[in-house]
């Protein structure tokens, strides 16, 4: 199962970390969704693989230094997994968060 959210940018500058935002955006929307869903991904205590990878696409951009300048105001974040359960419950999740900024 694949699937792409599409987010627009207010600016073009995007900072080398932008790692950190996805994130934070990915568990907060499961924590938000269901708890148990959010603990089966993210325990405190143990290192649990995810069913699920993450790309990030930068459409128009251009690297300078710290900074990550994207032209288009874009930025796609692609999943992928094979578990239908776990692409579901993340499906579900972003889409509670439509209009969320990160």
């Amino acid at each position: 199962m694949r699937f792409k959210l599409v987010f627009n940018l207010e600016n073009e500058i995007m900072f080398m970390n932008y790692r950190r935002s996805i994130l934070s955006f990915i568990k907060k929307s499961l924590e938000d969704y269901s708890e148990d869903e959010y603990k089966k991904f993210y325990n405190q205590r143990d290192n649990i693989i995810k069913p699920f990878c993450v790309s990030v696409f930068f459409k128009d951009s251009q690297f300078q230094g710290e900074n990550i300048i994207v032209h288009a105001k874009t930025m796609e974040v692609n999943f992928s997994t094979s578990d239908y359960h776990a692409g579901i419950v993340l499906y579900n999740a972003f889409k509670h968060k439509k209009k969320y900024k990160i």
